[in-house]
Parts: C-alpha cells; structure tokens; sequence
C-alpha cells in the first residue's frame, strides 16, 4: 500500500480472503515512545521502548483465518529504536538486530489511536493487547522507487487495529491480558467453578483465587501454575467444593510473575442460591463467540436472548429450554464489531440488557 505521494505504509497478504475496504495509517514520531507496563505504570524496569514509527490499520470485512502484515521502517528509526532500548532500565526489551523486533497489537474498540499511552485501564483502554513474533524480515532498498535504507519485518496477526514495534521483552507490555472471569455454580449448587481466560501471558508465574462469604474476609482457595509466555488463548479452572449453604460467595484473582511482581483482577461473584432471573456475558469485548451464563429457573418456551444494534435492529436470537445456571455459546461471526444490546426475554415480560461489544 502507498500513499499518494508514493511512500510505501505497509504491505498485507490477506490469505485468499475479501477483507473489503482496507485503510491504513502510519504514525511517525520524533523519537521511540516509552511504554508503561499496565499493572505497575511507575516501575522503570517494566517500560518497553517502542519504535517511533507505529501504524493503525482497519477493514471492513470480517477475517475468517490470520492474515499477515509487512510493516517498513528506515534503518534511522531502527537505530533510534536500538539505542533506546538499550538504553531504557528494562533489561528485557533490547533490541540488537532486526531480529529481536516484535509486535504488540492494540484492540479497542476505545482508545485505537496513534497513542500507545492510553491502552490500559486507568487512561480509558481495555489492555487488550498481544504479542506477535516475526515471521520473516528484510531490506527494502530498491523494492519502490526512492526507498533508500529502509527494513520490514512481517508478522501474523488475527485481526488489524493499532501495531507497535518494540524488542524482545518477556515482562511488558503486558504481563497478562485477562479476557473473562467468572464464578459459575453447577446445578447442584454444591460446588462452584471458578474460570478465567487469558488472551496473552509474559513471564507468568501462577495465579491464585481467594474466595469471601462477606467480601471483607478472604481465604485462599487454590493455586493454579501459569503459561509462562502465550501469545494464545488460554483456559484455567479452579473449583470450590464449599459452596453449599451461601446464598452469594465473592472471589477474586491474581497473576504473579516469575521476578515477583503480581496484579489483582476485579472480583467476580456466585449466587448459588438465587432464583432470580439474569445473565452474565464473558468474555465482553468478545470475538468470534460469546459466552452467556444464564442464572435462575427457566421454563421451556418462557426464556429468549435478543441482540440488537445500536439502532434497535435485531440482528440475532435464540431460545432457551428449562436451564439453571447453564453456559451458552452464542456464535458472533456474522455480527460486524461494534456495540449491541442483548436483552433477556422471560414469559412475564420481565428483561434485563446488558451492553456487548463485538471486536
């Protein structure tokens, strides 16, 4: 892709897929950024040095596979990189060679920009952001008219959005992204399934849940042992046997690093108990499919689950035979991203909405 002045902005292999009207931005600072890792923003020995040159790209068509992006850069910007990264309190993130690049992709739906400051929580973004290693890299000079020492790595990515390059860093940007949590009663409502997804993991050590009858007192329930390093999504489960006899039951999660730093996550909840009707949706921002965790007494032909776009058209539903506390898959492939409504329809009209935003 060139802009109208020929200089050449990134280059994408769709893998024989229509990805509709594709436009592409590149950002080009004065010198390298750097980035704060979200969970300890004032820690120096966890700030990643980013390349000053970033891009964001979008499409309008969904990718059913991966696709993979040519990213360019001048050798000045990678030198200027080098140096920085070399230069930062992060030990980690050095970069030496072309080699030693990756990429770290942002996913909104807010803050998809051409900032890499305000990804995390606390500035208004969702941290959703993974690591990408190199595919393949290499010289530019001659490909396009008046190129002169300029590089490109490639990369596989699932999706587009912001793209930063930066170096070989095991501990930042991210230590973790946590895509859900949840607590979630199984039908006899004697046990509780404590479950947690990860979208990325760097340097993670293990995790450890704490469970509360009044959210003031917390016991440990378990350790589970982390990843490690995963660019992938991953899955863990832990189940609390004495759930029986509490009407609500509080839990809350933390992920510990391999050098010793940790972050605690929000709290989730269990009303084992309750009848009331309601539903809880995770992972939401939600990708191809989203999980609804319906809760209280259904009756066959009584329960409905609407999503409408933010101009009141409905755009799926489905129905429900008698459930208690069951999990439900619904497929969102066909949705484009964007912000619904999902609104749970019972026989006495009652509903609850609960806002999904569809990346």
């Amino acid at each position: 892709f060139l802009d109208e002045l020929g200089h050449f902005i990134a280059a994408i292999d769709p893998q024989n897929q229509d990805l509709g009207y594709v436009t592409m931005t590149s950002y080009v600072d004065i010198a390298s950024t750097l980035v704060p890792a979200c969970n300890n923003p004032t820690n120096t020995g966890f700030m990643t040095s980013a390349m000053q040159r970033h891009w964001v790209i979008d499409k309008t068509n969904l990718a059913a596979t991966a696709v993979q992006v040519g990213l360019p850069f001048t050798n000045a910007e990678m030198g200027d990189l080098i140096t920085a990264s070399q230069g930062n309190a992060n030990g980690y993130d050095d970069v030496n060679l072309i080699g030693d690049i990756l990429l770290s992709k942002y996913h909104g739906p807010a803050n998809v920009n051409s900032s890499a400051l305000d990804n995390c929580f606390a500035n208004g973004g969702n941290e959703n952001t993974t690591l990408h290693p190199q595919t393949s890299n290499g010289n530019l000079n001659g490909v396009f008219p008046g190129i002169v020492n300029a590089s490109y790595t490639t990369h596989t990515v699932p999706d587009f959005s912001e793209f930063w390059l930066h170096g070989a860093s095991n501990i930042s940007p991210l230590p973790v992204t946590l895509s859900s949590f949840a607590a979630i009663c199984n039908e006899s409502k004697e046990e509780v399934s404590v479950r947690w997804t990860t979208a990325s993991e760097h340097n993670t050590s293990h995790f450890t849940v704490e469970r509360s009858i009044d959210g003031e007192v917390w016991n440990s329930l378990g350790t589970i042992a982390a990843a490690g390093n995963s660019t992938t999504s991953l899955n863990y489960e832990l189940i609390d046997t004495e759930a029986r006899g509490y009407e609500a039951i509080y839990y809350r999660l933390t992920q510990f690093d391999n050098d010793g730093a940790f972050e605690s996550f929000g709290l989730a909840s269990a009303e084992c108990l309750s009848n009331e009707l309601g539903f809880e949706l995770f992972p939401n921002p939600a990708g191809t499919e989203v999980t609804v965790l319906l809760h209280g007494e259904y009756q066959e032909g009584e329960t409905s689950i609407h999503i409408t776009d933010i101009n009141g058209k409905e755009v799926k539903s489905i129905s429900y035979s008698k459930q208690t506390g069951k999990l439900m898959t619904v497929d969102l492939r066909n949705l484009e991203p964007g912000v619904y409504l999902v609104r749970l329809m019972t026989a006495d009209t009652n509903s609850q909405f609960v806002r999904l935003i569809k990346q």
